[in-house]
């Protein structure tokens, strides 16, 4: 399976190759692949450089060093220039050398970059080349050269790294298979059967923390997995977290809800999460089919206590009796949640799904301000939704929670930002915020 990957991805790394050679009207003589220079360098190049450049092209290098000796061109562009002469003359450390002087003068130097990467592809070092080209494709996405370069490096480390694993574990070396697993997930984060192996691996090994992010992780890619969703479930009931394991049974029956073995096993969380110590208000929460203000400040105190900060001087009228006192004071004290001008905070009032978005793009930057690390993967494939507009007053917000899958649209791509917000809605979003913060290595809170 893992092999039919790579010969796909093969096929597309050539034709983005034969794309890139399509759109260079020059021939190549040069043996190395040199990148195009961009035309906002171009403006800064004197006529020798011009020459120098179009010699080494030529495959003549000696040509190429003596137009470029006479170069009046900034320093940082002729630093640029001679790494790549001495790269195409093979001279390495002279070459790292000059690329590294023009680096100095300016760290985002395309040229200099690439140029470094390209020269360390040449002599095998192809982890130091992989994290040039690819701290390069970020600052230069669109760029057609790059791409090729980065998606080989990427192909070659990860197939490594994979039969470095498979023979690990052929040798009976769980641990170094495990870690061979990790180097290549780095390589390809997107290959989903590296995850399930990884993820199955740290169950296996007993780190259910590292399972669930792992498995997490997959359900961002595939969030109707019915192995992932019981898996999950059940490394969270082992953990008595009854509540985590409640909601991803309460998705199961979505999916299968005639199913006898998952309405056995969801009754049975369901039943040790009624005889949990938890506040009984806190446990109806789960059961409800819209979610109220007043929910939702008990939830995000549940889930994020440290991070909240205590009132100064706020007023409140109408939360005296709420079970959810000290947590409304202390959502609405850290700019959270809103309370009314005239000091209401509508305890009662439905959430909209809008209305969440907003309340989840709060708590993510407060969470930063805090200090907490929050490592968001983007979405496979995201969709903008359909229904709303880009001139829609809370568009950025939205899409970019979307784009990150903290919130989800349904089938039709639909987002519907005014239909009252569910409980479990709410709750997925929330732990997928606590499953990717950190602090100093630590997570929000231990379950």
């Amino acid at each position: 399976m893992i092999s039919r990957w790579f010969r796909m991805i093969s096929v597309t790394v050539v034709l983005l190759l034969c794309i890139a050679c399509s759109q260079t009207p020059k021939p190549l003589f040069s043996p190395l692949p040199l990148p195009e220079i961009p035309e906002m360098e171009m403006e800064g190049m004197d006529t020798y450089y011009r020459q120098a450049w179009s010699l080494l092209l030529s495959g003549k290098p000696d040509m190429a060093l003596a137009e470029l000796k006479q170069s009046r061109s900034s320093e940082r562009v002729v630093y640029t220039g001679f790494g790549y002469v001495y790269l195409v003359k093979k001279n390495f450390p002279l070459s790292e050398k000059n690329f590294r002087k023009a680096l100095s003068l300016a760290q985002d130097d395309l040229m200099a970059q690439s140029g470094l990467g390209l020269l360390y592809e040449m002599t095998g070092e192809n982890e130091k080349a992989f994290t040039c080209f690819k701290a390069v494709k970020t600052q230069y996405p669109d760029n057609a050269w790059i791409e090729i370069r980065y998606d080989r490096l990427r192909i070659l480390m990860t197939e490594a790294h994979v039969n470095k694993a498979e023979a690990e574990k052929n040798s009976g070396n769980k641990d170094a298979y495990l870690n061979e697993l990790e180097k290549a997930q780095y390589y390809s984060p997107e290959m989903v059967e590296i995850a399930q192996k990884i993820a199955a691996r740290y169950q296996e090994t007993g780190h259910p923390e590292k399972a669930i992010n792992a498995y997490r992780q997959l359900l961002r890619k595939d969030p109707h997995n019915e192995f992932y969703l019981e898996t999950l479930a059940q490394i969270y009931e082992t953990l008595n977290a009854y509540d985590n394991a409640l909601i991803l049974y309460r998705r199961l029956l979505d999916l299968k809800p005639n199913d006898p073995q998952i309405h056995r096993k969801a009754a049975q969380v369901k039943k040790a999460f009624d005889e949990s110590n938890w506040p009984i208000e806190l446990k109806g929460i789960f059961f409800k089919e819209q979610l109220n203000r007043e929910d939702t400040a008990a939830l995000i105190g549940l889930y994020f206590p440290s991070i909240l900060k205590e009132p100064q001087r706020l007023i409140i009228s109408d939360i005296s009796g709420s079970f959810a006192f000290k947590d409304i004071i202390r959502v609405c004290a850290s700019g959270i949640m809103d309370v009314r001008p005239d000091h209401r905070f509508d305890r009662f009032g439905l959430l909209s799904r809008g209305q969440s978005a907003l309340i989840l793009d709060r708590l993510i930057k407060l969470a930063k301000e805090q200090g907490r690390i929050l490592d968001f993967q983007p979405v496979m494939g995201y969709k903008p939704p359909a229904d709303i507009p880009s001139t829609h007053r809370d568009y950025q917000t939205i899409t970019s929670l979307l784009s990150i899958g903290i919130i989800e649209l349904d089938d039709s791509n639909q987002f519907h930002p005014m239909d009252p917000v569910r409980p479990d809605e709410l709750i997925n979003a929330l732990k997928k915020i606590e499953m990717t913060m950190s602090f100093a290595g630590h997570e929000e809170r231990d379950e």
